[in-house]
């Protein structure tokens, strides 16, 4: 199989014969390089990490609404646990990901029972769907219903394989025992002399000692740096860096992936969420009323901190607490202990609570 076929297949693109450019029809662009499979799947697995949080906020007057998550309802049980029609819930959500990945948009239909219960949430093709009753995700790599922002990245790594194709072979009087530099610089020199020959009238002129050999086939040829520039311009355009698809890369370049591309579908899908399967009632946060509700994506960046990493955060806890001890021993794998459920500071890690009253009795001794 050539270089081209190996890169990238362009599925029901129509290349126009005299300008080699490829005419997009209104329909899905289907992408089988394994290249672009890669990335496609590597997107959509760190999508499928993500957990679903059903959260109810308690109104606070004198600062942030306090919240807390609602495990075990309907709406955890469905985004989460439930398989959705297919093996189980990561490869539905994995299929959602690559499908927002080749289309511009994407309808999920959530399915309750008699009784008003969120029992399911099925991906909806072509037929019959009311908008304000399904989960409308809309692609951030389409332009419009029929053409990926890729496309263009596409045409031009076709146009850069097209051009550059072996054809026929030059016999020069020259040999490879001149050197390297010296026999490239004799062809450059005979092409040169053939192109202003030719320019005059059309017709090339051959020496005696200089024969064409006429290929049957085009063969495709490009450079490394030819094809490190088209991997970039494909990497771009979903915002990944080789290290990441290739599991290399450092902390500072995770974070602007997730940045880049992963925040953009996780936000879309918090919003769209929320807004489909939480009444208005419970959504809205009214003047009187105590409570609202959201879901919200926990990507839980600790469970996949390295050990030093959870040390070196467990020694700033303890200076500048926003953990909990049992919610810091949960990112250790320890199971929760009595008492845990304070926050902990120095004066060698007793709780905030004591640090206050410490204070007051000093205060009142004084």
């Amino acid at each position: 199989m050539g270089i081209y076929q190996n890169i990238v297949k362009i599925f029901r693109g129509r290349i126009d014969k005299k300008t080699q450019r490829v005419s997009w029809q209104n329909a899905t662009t289907n992408f089988t390089s394994n290249f672009i499979l890669n990335i496609q799947h590597r997107i959509a697995n760190e999508i499928s990490k993500s957990y679903f949080n059903h959260v109810e906020y308690t109104v606070n007057s004198n600062g942030y609404d306090f919240s807390r998550i609602l495990t075990g309802t309907d709406i955890d049980e469905v985004l989460n646990w439930a398989p959705k029609e297919h093996y189980n819930t990561t490869e539905f959500w994995n299929d959602v990901v690559v499908k927002m990945l080749n289309n511009k948009y994407v309808h999920l239909k959530p399915i309750f029972d008699t009784k008003g219960s969120f029992i399911s949430l099925i991906i909806v093709g072509d037929e019959e769907y009311k908008l304000d009753e399904t989960v409308n995700l809309v692609s951030p790599f389409y332009s419009d219903n029929g053409t990926s922002l890729l496309d263009n990245i596409l045409t031009s790594v076709y146009e850069k394989l097209a051009t550059n194709k072996t054809r026929a072979f030059l016999k020069i009087n020259g040999s490879f025992d001149q050197g390297k530099e010296a026999f490239k610089q004799k062809v450059n020199q005979t092409l040169e002399t053939f192109q202003e020959v030719g320019e005059f009238n059309g017709i090339g002129v051959l020496d005696a000692k200089t024969d064409i050999f006429e290929l049957n086939n085009s063969y495709s040829v490009i450079t490394q740096e030819e094809m490190d520039f088209i991997k970039s311009e494909i990497l771009s355009g979903y915002g990944i860096s080789e290290k990441v698809l290739l599991g290399t890369a450092t902390e500072e370049e995770n974070t602007a992936f997730r940045a880049n591309t992963i925040a953009v579908l996780l936000e879309q899908l918090e919003r769209e969420l929320t807004y489909k399967l939480i009444s208005s009632y419970k959504r809205i946060r009214r003047e009187g009323k105590q409570t609202y509700q959201r879901i919200v994506v926990n990507t839980n960046v600790m469970k996949f901190a390295s050990l030093d990493q959870l040390i070196k955060f467990s020694q700033a806890n303890t200076n500048t607490p926003i953990a909990q001890q049992n919610e810091e021993r949960g990112f250790y794998g320890l199971a929760p202990i009595e008492g845990g459920d304070e926050f902990f500071v120095n004066l060698n890690s007793t709780t905030a609570k004591n640090v206050t009253k410490t204070e007051e009795t000093d205060g009142e001794s004084n």
